[in-house]
């Protein structure tokens, strides 16, 4: 992450100025600004995601859940990190190369910087904590029934709660004096820093390790469940694709946070490490929002938005189509039609279901009846 640049304290702008190049103090080229649109951008559609799923559970099932509670602290998190990023690249000249920033201002534009960006790691890994909570908790809710499951759940828990909080303060009080960490640039009072760097790739590879397992926990029970191909791929990919994608934007950000450590020029190279760090949050939290959407393909929502007027209105028309759809049956050589008989039920197709929560990812039971004697 970008607090790898806290190892290096005393940097000076002009010291590894590469051969022909002229400090450009007046117009520098700059790309700071797609933190400034890339950021609002990814934490919008997340918002989007989250808005969905508060309407979902407030308005159509009706039942909320501290999973719930955990994404909207989540989401307000990685909304005041988009904030902190811009401010940085506005007041503290993230984006620019090290040798454009004038030497008078480059200890308090470093260490403004750097500040910003340790708050927005903070809020980061708070945020990614609530964010595997409620995806653990939604696994709660539908794997309940499993044991073994619930308690590979609770340890999940445990560590995602431990090991986020455990790098916060080893970051927060990592030198001696603790006013060093404040002022790393051009700090001249003596002490020192135990090693960001290592802390940073170690966090890294526990916050990677955590998405991979939470990505492959559910994978086996989704397997067994008993129902039909195209449902049974349906959830998979829904449980599947937003994890993986923080997979993948994880794995993305530890390559360019490695590269970034090993280029000087860690002013310009850290809008990489920002943008994908953002990018992985926000996937997060609307990977923790898509199973909760699953009553948007069912027509309960579309009842709930359409008005009355317009559902009338249609409500002939499907009528019309259904009345195409009848046999008729020879009755002394007239012609009469009949209501379609329907099939009758088969021991796959009765099932128990929560008909209370219309849409919601429930477990259901199968009853076969098939050697049931009617009374005589």
């Amino acid at each position: 992450m970008d607090l790898i640049t806290r190892k290096n304290n005393n940097l000076q702008n002009q010291t590894l100025l590469p051969p022909g190049v002229v400090p450009n103090y007046v117009d520098p080229p700059s790309i700071g600004g797609r933190i400034v649109w890339s950021g609002p951008l990814v934490a919008s559609l997340a918002l989007c995601f989250v808005l969905m799923r508060v309407y979902i559970k407030v308005r159509i099932i009706k039942k909320w859940s501290w999973g719930d509670t955990f994404i909207i602290i989540a989401m307000i998190l990685a909304i005041g990190r988009v904030v902190m990023d811009v401010w940085i690249v506005k007041t503290a000249m993230l984006g620019r190369h090290n040798w454009d920033i004038p030497p008078s201002e480059f200890a308090h534009a470093g260490n403004r910087g750097k500040n910003g960006m340790f708050i927005g790691d903070m809020m980061y890994f708070i945020g990614i904590l609530f964010t595997k909570l409620s995806i653990l908790m939604m696994y709660l809710h539908v794997f309940k029934v499993y044991r073994w499951f619930r308690w590979l759940c609770y340890s999940m828990m445990a560590l995602v709660i431990c090991y986020p909080i455990t790098f916060v303060f080893i970051w927060a009080f990592g030198c001696t004096p603790v006013a060093r960490v404040w002022n790393l640039v051009g700090w001249e009072g003596g002490g020192s820093c135990i090693d960001m760097v290592k802390v940073g790739f170690v966090a890294g590879g526990i916050n990677l390790a955590t998405d991979a397992i939470i990505f492959v926990m559910p994978m086996p029970l989704l397997a067994k469940l008993q129902i039909t191909n195209a449902r049974k791929l349906g959830l998979i990919a829904i449980f599947a694709t937003g994890i993986l994608s923080v997979v993948i934007c994880t794995i993305i950000r530890q390559v360019i946070m490695v590269q970034t450590y090993q280029d000087y020029d860690q002013n310009w190279h850290n809008v990489y490490t920002i943008t994908w760090l953002t990018a992985e949050f926000c996937v997060g939290i609307m990977c923790a929002c898509m199973p909760s959407l699953a009553p948007i393909y069912t027509r309960n929502l579309l009842a709930t938005i359409v008005p009355e007027s317009v559902r009338r209105y249609l409500r002939p028309l499907r009528s019309w189509g259904s009345s195409t759809n009848v046999r008729y049956r020879s009755s002394k050589g007239n012609a009469s039609p009949t209501s379609p008989t329907p099939p009758r039920s088969t021991a796959s197709d009765i099932e128990l279901v929560d008909k209370q929560h219309p849409g919601d990812i429930h477990q259901t039971t199968t009853i076969d009846i098939s050697s049931m004697k009617s009374p005589v």
